[in-house]
């Protein structure tokens, strides 16, 4: 299904958003992440992390079976997306088009040709470890979303569908910016007993004096 796409060049490239909670690392299911085709799944959630240390370099999330990655980011509240942040080696394995979809963290391979992709970005060629980008980051590649589109959403999907002509993509870190919104409780519901009726307690005790008078 065809989505809005994103070239990246420079104007793709936005200035953080003035938010007290900015970073969304922190408002991120982490135990609940999905990542289909990966090597190593539990080791591969390890590109989720916080901001300061977005430029370590391990572990390396690696595909398996080919070079198509999907990636299910659940957050524990409503969020307005702003940017997504990439970082990979830089070379061949890095991904080329990355296709985003909100609210589906149950997508797989069989279902996500047919859901509704919401933005396309297309990854830069060359850009790595060792490469600034114009936003004076070590490699990492930052895009703007569709705020509109990503407003008021409980997940993000990342589907990679291809990279630079590489058997296996390779991802360093996947970070995420905007504005945390936390969920409401359920109003809590309280049932109280009815007052009592003076007029019930003198037929009660009238009953009784009767009954006592028959004994």
């Amino acid at each position: 299904m065809s989505c809005h796409h994103e070239h990246n060049h420079d104007d793709d490239h936005i200035e953080p958003p003035s938010t007290v909670f900015a970073n969304l690392f922190n408002y991120i299911d982490i135990p609940n992440i999905k990542i289909l085709n990966a090597e190593e799944p539990e080791n591969a959630v390890g590109i989720v992390r916080p901001n300061e240390e977005k430029l370590v370099q391990e572990p390396v999330l690696t595909t398996d079976a080919d070079e198509e990655l999907l990636i299910s980011i659940p957050f524990i509240g409503h969020v307005k997306l702003h940017s997504v942040f990439i970082r990979s080696l830089g070379d061949d394995t890095s991904p080329k088009e990355i296709k985003l979809y909100k609210n589906n963290v149950n997508l797989d391979f069989d279902t996500v040709g047919s859901a509704q992709c919401i933005q396309t970005l297309n990854y830069p060629e060359s850009i790595g470890p060792g490469i600034t980008t114009s936003d004076g980051t070590d490699g990492i590649v930052q895009f703007a979303v569709n705020r509109p589109k990503f407003s008021n959403i409980s997940s993000v999907t990342l589907h990679i569908t291809q990279n630079y002509g590489a058997e296996q993509t390779k991802l360093l870190y996947l970070g995420f910016r905007g504005d945390f919104t936390e969920l409401k409780s359920a109003p809590v519901i309280a049932q109280y007993e009815a007052a009592a009726n003076p007029s019930d307690h003198k037929v009660e005790n009238r009953n009784m004096q009767q009954q006592s008078s028959i004994n």
